[in-house]
């Protein structure tokens, strides 16, 4: 950002004509930064930033804690109105389906499922 900005302004003030000592400065300014109170500066910004965090996840666990257990009544809620209501019409309606193909089952056996009369119709020709 600092250095798009530099040569902005270099753009601007000086019609893009660069000047060795607005170099020069520039670097010295870096390193003057990035060795004493760059050190200061990152320290206390990592623990502004540490705190900062901290305090939002207090806030997103006091706010969250509370909706977490308010859905999951409302989970148990609905699993118990769906069971009593829906749930127990499918499970009718499947009991009926798995009986009638238990009947069929049973009918097909009994008949050996067709090869006693396939036998018949192969003897008969």
């Amino acid at each position: 950002i600092c250095a798009a900005a530099e040569i902005l302004f270099f753009l601007k003030e000086n019609n893009g004509e660069i000047r060795i000592y607005c170099l020069i400065f520039t670097f010295f300014g870096f390193v003057l930064y990035h060795v004493f109170p760059g050190k200061i500066v990152i320290y206390f910004s990592s623990a502004i930033i540490f705190s900062i965090k901290c305090l939002l996840y207090w806030t997103l666990y006091i706010i969250i804690v509370p909706v977490k257990h308010i859905l999951n009544i409302a989970k148990k809620a609905a699993r118990a109105l769906y069971a009593l209501t829906v749930g127990k019409a499918v499970m009718r309606a499947r009991r009926k389906r798995s009986e009638s193909l238990e009947k069929a089952i049973i009918a097909d056996a009994a008949g050996c499922f067709g090869l006693i009369e396939e036998v018949k119709s192969v003897e008969k020709i």
